[in-house]
């Protein structure tokens, strides 16, 4: 019963929650210890209990990681998505796996929409784009002036890499 209070408050309350139920469960059972014998089921009820806490506190550093990463991720997307920039992301077969920036409404597209589609496809009657994209794909960084329509965009390319050096 407190290992599950200790879980349920610690993904409620966050890991000062957590540790809390550890500490009262943990006093409690020191308090007012169950009449086990000095045995071996003894000292396996009482290891339990210290693994029980442990494991308890485990999960809510986990749950408060989880949190912070979530409102960091959050707070970059909102940060992208107000920037006047276009932010492309491609896989090794040209597919978007990112487009943020307040940028592409000016090109009349959404970010969601363009996620899973081929770079390819999207630009296949502009076939600048289409060489600059075999060109970063293939492990180049450069810059150029690229025209989209009837506006002339100043573009920056640069490959992600492993810690290998191949491109990702």
């Amino acid at each position: 019963l407190g290992f599950a209070a200790a879980i349920l408050s610690s993904r409620l309350g966050g890991r000062p929650a957590g540790f809390l139920a550890v500490i009262i469960g943990v006093f409690g059972y020191a308090s007012f210890p169950l009449p086990l014998p000095a045995d071996g089921f003894g000292r396996f009820m009482f290891g339990f209990v210290l693994i029980s806490g442990a494991f308890s506190w485990l999960v809510a550093r986990r749950y408060e990681i989880e949190a912070n990463l979530r409102a960091s991720q959050e707070r970059l997307s909102a940060v992208i998505s107000s920037l006047p920039i276009v932010l492309w992301g491609l896989n090794r077969d040209g597919q978007v796996t990112l487009a943020e920036g307040s940028g592409l409404e000016v090109l009349h597209l959404k970010p969601r929409e363009l996620l899973g589609r081929s770079a390819f496809e999207l630009y296949r009657g502009v076939p600048e784009i289409i060489a600059n994209t075999r060109r970063v794909l293939g492990g180049e960084t450069f810059t150029a002036v690229v025209a989209v329509g009837d506006a002339f965009v100043d573009t920056w390319y640069s490959p992600l890499r492993d810690h290998q050096g191949s491109v990702i």
